[in-house]
């Protein structure tokens, strides 16, 4: 008969983090309730994932491996990202049949473990229920929830981080090889999903070269694999730049241009006094979901940048807090730099700063304060802040995925009976993208290909969801109803505020 010690067991472990696992558990929970409840109807889905899921379609039915990512088009301008989100959304959608609710579901659990993960980070330099007290901010911020219920390259930035985080703190104590290869690569998986994230370089590289167990030589070795596996990811942009006329190459000189219409780099050193600190108050006034709320978390979070930085650098030790610091003094520099296309999401690797500088700056009150208040207190803010996540919101129509799931379906089936085959065409009039991807999109699952948009004029036949009446319709000037505009339009079925008109063009 064997004989199992406590020692043995590690019960003296469990035991000292047992008392967290109860509220850990809530939280963990709550956040996946924020995150999944009627993910259905309040995911997003306009041109961009209607692009992406088609994209990631294409690679599931025709066996079409491709190595172009996504791609923004920002007045007149174009940036473009990684292919990696779409491999990394492809299972979800070919396990969901083609369902974007699929890919939501998955980006929407990476989310729940970002929180579990957070609390794993934290616990391991913070005392347990401050770690607990941030997690739980993370966990129902209407700003974290918001970005990770719908499958979108940037709302999947916070998982990778703080793997990044928790590989980094591991090599810190053991500087394996392996550690450092994880840590370039999850590096590299983040530039895939947004190039703002290469500001998590810095805390790497620091991290590195301050390991005092190390010697200079093993520390180029280790900042040679990091940097190697960080690239490994990235030769998709390489290979389809060699192989695409230079593609990608052009396209970032053209960034880089002072005359170039596609430029987006900004030089102006006196911008990060403007820039940075409306940046942070804006993203802390929707994480906080309150103006006043932001603005003590923005004075705190300066406080803190300042603070792990000072103490950092004169201990040359890379500190948990410093790591997060580095990072975010990266990030703000680019943000400072490309001004044009800062967004609150670009963070969202980052946003686990924004509970701790809360927590700095009302520390001095906040330790006057008894336990039994403190807990009063925090209650009332997550209640606050699972209020203004408004989960029981009535749906943007606009948006609604769902909604443009049945319209397409009315003109699937009509297609179907007229049997059109490829001779027909969409144009959506809901939004500014009038070529109607998203739309698109569900028509294609039903296996049938519209028109390519650049062929308007040679369609037979016309669809037009539009939230207006035909005579509203045509009098606007786009070029999609050029060839149909004069042509009486047939009202095929109406959803909300959409109706779904069809145009012969005779």
């Amino acid at each position: 008969m064997l004989n199992f010690t406590k020692k043995q067991l590690n019960f003296q472990n469990f035991s000292k983090y047992r008392p967290q696992l109860i509220p850990l558990l809530l939280i963990v929970l709550l956040a996946a309730f924020l995150r999944l409840y009627r993910i259905d109807v309040l995911m997003r889905f306009i041109w961009d994932e209607g692009r992406d899921m088609s994209a990631i379609r294409n690679i599931i039915v025709n066996q079409d491996l491709t190595l172009m990512g996504p791609f923004n088009e920002i007045g007149g301008k174009t940036d473009f990202f990684g292919v990696f989100h779409y491999y990394l959304m492809l299972p979800a959608l070919w396990l969901a049949n083609f369902n974007p609710v699929g890919p939501a579901i998955f980006t929407a659990m990476l989310g729940v473990a970002t929180v579990f993960c957070s609390y794993i980070w934290l616990k391991k330099w913070l005392k347990p229920n401050l770690a607990l007290a941030m997690t739980a901010l993370l966990a129902v911020s209407p700003l974290a929830v918001k970005y990770t219920q719908w499958p979108w390259n940037p709302n999947t930035t916070g998982f990778f981080a703080i793997l990044l985080l928790l590989s980094l703190q591991k090599w810190q104590t053991k500087p394996k090889y392996w550690l450092a290869c994880l840590s370039g690569l999850l590096l590299g998986l983040l530039f895939q999903l947004h190039y703002f994230t290469i500001a998590l370089g810095l805390p790497i590289l620091l991290t590195i070269l301050w390991q005092k167990k190390l010697s200079w030589r093993k520390k180029f070795l280790h900042s040679a694999l990091a940097g190697f596996f960080c690239f490994l990811p990235n030769l998709s942009f390489v290979i389809f730049d060699l192989t695409h006329e230079g593609f990608y190459r052009k396209h970032l000189v053209a960034s880089f241009s002072s005359s170039g219409q596609n430029n987006y780099f900004i030089f102006q050193p006196w911008t990060i006094f403007t820039q940075a600190p409306l940046y942070i108050f804006d993203v802390a006034s929707k994480f906080f979901a309150h103006k006043i709320l932001g603005a003590a978390a923005s004075l705190g979070f300066f406080f803190w940048l300042i603070q792990s930085l000072k103490t950092g650098f004169k201990q040359k030790k890379a500190l948990p807090s410093f790591k997060l610091a580095t990072a975010w003094t990266g990030f703000l520099l680019i943000v400072t730099l490309f001004p044009d296309v800062k967004n609150d999401y670009h963070s969202a690797a980052l946003w686990l700063a924004l509970p701790l500088s809360l927590i700095t700056q009302t520390k001095f009150i906040w330790n006057k304060i008894k336990p039994f208040f403190r807990f009063i207190l925090l209650t009332f803010l997550i209640i606050f802040l699972i209020w203004q996540n408004k989960f029981w919101r009535v749906p943007d129509w606009s948006q609604n995925m769902p909604l443009v799931r049945e319209a397409s379906l009315i003109i699937a089936q009509d297609v179907k009976q007229q049997q059109l085959d490829h001779k027909f065409n969409v144009a959506s009039f809901v939004d500014s993208d009038t070529r109607a991807t998203r739309f698109r999109y569900f028509i294609e699952v039903e296996n049938l290909q519209a028109m390519h948009h650049d062929r308007y004029p040679e369609s037979h036949v016309l669809y037009v969801i539009t939230p207006h009446t035909w005579e509203e319709t045509k009098k606007n000037p786009a070029w999609e109803l050029e060839t149909f505009r004069e042509q009486e339009a047939n009202l095929l079925g109406e959803k909300q505020n959409w109706k779904v008109y069809q145009i012969m063009n005779q």
